[in-house]
């Protein structure tokens, strides 16, 4: 049975940037779809005002809210 060999620091040091260029795709990834989620609550929201549906309006701006948004665009459209 062959002896386990351990890993050099160069080899470490690779595996490390592997990881974390990994781990900041995954966080950009993630951050790229909450965005695009707000957005399209925003978008509907807008939709439903300006077809007159206020109540549903509400709603889609609430969840742009809980979804992350905190912009004075989606604070002027819950006041109007």
């Amino acid at each position: 049975m062959a002896p386990i060999r351990r890993p050099t620091r160069s080899e470490v040091g690779q595996r490390v940037r592997r990881l974390a260029t990994a781990g900041f795709f995954l966080i950009l990834a993630a951050a790229s779809c909450n965005a695009r989620a707000t957005e399209s609550a925003l978008a509907s929201g807008n939709s439903a005002a300006r077809a007159g549906q206020y109540r549903q309006a509400l709603d889609w701006y609430t969840i742009a809210e809980k979804a992350g948004d905190h912009s004075a665009l989606l604070a002027f459209n819950r006041g109007v």
